[in-house]
């Protein structure tokens, strides 16, 4: 099978599901974009905004304007029509933008890149930001608008940051040391880094996941049902998730009909 380059969300979705990979990747069925990732593509390119008109000083107040109209700006052009979230974007955007420094100077937003591994695997992402910490360090930052944040021991495991690791660390050579940083725009940035050694280790591992997808043929992928089922894009194509969601009893129980043992069951 073929795999033109990988990327996180790649690796991410072979790990989730066969069934999932081949809809995303090998098939043209329609994926209806949530609310949410529109929401956020709407922040993302309101930070980008903000960052290419940044100084290293504080924004004016007009500036502060600018950007919350750019905000909403794209918000409409991603038909978001929730007031609530409109506010709230607004608020998070503004909110970043007098938070909006780090590093002393930044080097690229919202970089796309297309590089390679020793090994010869192609790799493929975006990187929201990019900036210079100091002689020796670079620091790769990664907006998400998730109300749920994971700690630093979470982080340190993650394949997306993994990949910006990798990636900054093949593209930008004259840096020793990364700084990766997963900046929650509703709470606040938790930092992580990954050793020499994790480094070599995630590379093998992406070698292994490149090989693994070159060696499958489509008919191989199967649904592979888990935690990630009831959010999936495509579900309301799976076979598997379709023929659980038809065999579940409908019958509505009220839990205060339950003891104990009964509701934990339920």
């Amino acid at each position: 099978m073929k795999c033109p380059a990988l990327s996180a969300t790649r690796v991410n979705m072979w790990l989730q599901c066969g069934f999932k990979y081949k809809c995303s990747y090998h098939s043209d069925l329609p994926r209806k974009d949530s609310i949410f990732f529109k929401f956020g593509k709407a922040v993302h390119s309101a930070l980008e905004f903000a960052g290419k008109m940044y100084k290293f000083e504080p924004f004016t107040k007009e500036e502060y304007h600018l950007i919350a109209d750019r905000f909403l700006e794209e918000a409409a052009n991603e038909r978001i029509d929730e007031i609530e979230l409109l506010k709230e974007g607004k608020d998070i955007v503004l909110n970043k933008a007098q938070d909006f420094k780090f590093g002393r100077k930044i080097i690229t937003l919202e970089k796309f890149f297309r590089t390679k591994t020793e090994d010869g695997v192609p790799l493929i992402g975006a990187m929201d930001k990019i900036v210079e910490v100091d002689d020796d360090t670079i620091g790769v930052v990664d907006y998400k608008t998730s109300k749920f944040a994971m700690s630093g021991a979470e982080l340190r495991s993650d394949i997306q940051l993994s990949f910006y690791d990798l990636a900054a660390y093949i593209m930008y050579p004259e840096y020793k040391k990364r700084v990766l940083v997963m900046d929650y725009l509703r709470s606040k940035p938790v930092f992580s880094y990954r050793t020499d050694m994790e480094r070599e280790e995630f590379t093998k591992f992406v070698s292994q996941i490149h090989q693994s997808i070159l060696d499958t043929d489509e008919e191989d992928l199967k649904p592979n049902l888990n935690k990630f089922c009831s959010n999936c894009d495509y579900r309301s194509y799976c076979p598997a998730y379709t023929q659980v969601v038809e065999g579940l009893e409908q019958k509505y129980v009220s839990a205060e009909s339950l003891n104990d043992g009964e509701l934990i069951s339920e």
